[in-house]
This record gives structure tokens, C-alpha cells and sequence, in this order.
């Protein structure tokens, strides 16, 4: 598959062709233009070259880093152990 559609496109990323379409605007992802002339009233010949797509994915991807210590929770805090519970005063 050399050449997607903005149809292709939008159902690979899961969102909607106004999105891609305003990505485009932006000039925010690479595409090609195939005859010339406003692309914005013919959107039948914008195209996405797959491998441009695949490179600008992994370019632009966001990786969630994980912490690197692991959360410990005190066993003793400020008003007392609180996994006893409080007897009460006589």
C-alpha cells in the first residue's frame, strides 16, 4: 500500500476525517497533492505516502515514562499506626 487515502488515514488513527483534514491544514503530517490546484476543495486528491506516515508516527509519539521508584506508603504516620486501631483512653 504506497498511497492512502484521507479515508485510509482516519480509520488507521481512529479519528475522524475533520481531524486529519485540520492536521493537514496545519501542515502537521506530510502529504502529497496529486493534480494541483486548492486541495482544500478537492480533498479526493490528497494522498499520504504510507512510509512518510509510518516515519512521522514514530517521530511524534509520546511514551509515558514510568517512575523509576517504587510508591511506599509509610506503616507509622504523624497521628499514629494506621493499621491499628486506637484503643480507647479510660
Amino acid at each position: 500500500m504506497g498511497l492512502m487515502r484521507l479515508s485510509d488515514l482516519a480509520e488507521r488513527w481512529q479519528l475522524p476525517e475533520s481531524k486529519v483534514k485540520e492536521l493537514v491544514r496545519e501542515k502537521s503530517i506530510p502529504f502529497v497533492g496529486l493534480g494541483g490546484g486548492d486541495l482544500r476543495q478537492n480533498w479526493s486528491r490528497m494522498r499520504f505516502r504510507l512510509e512518510a506516515i509510518e516515519r512521522w508516527e514514530e517521530e511524534n509519539q509520546t511514551v509515558f515514562k514510568t517512575t523509576a521508584q517504587p510508591l511506599v506508603i509509610p506503616a507509622r504516620s504523624l497521628l499514629g499506626d494506621w493499621r491499628k486501631k486506637t484503643a480507647s483512653r479510660n
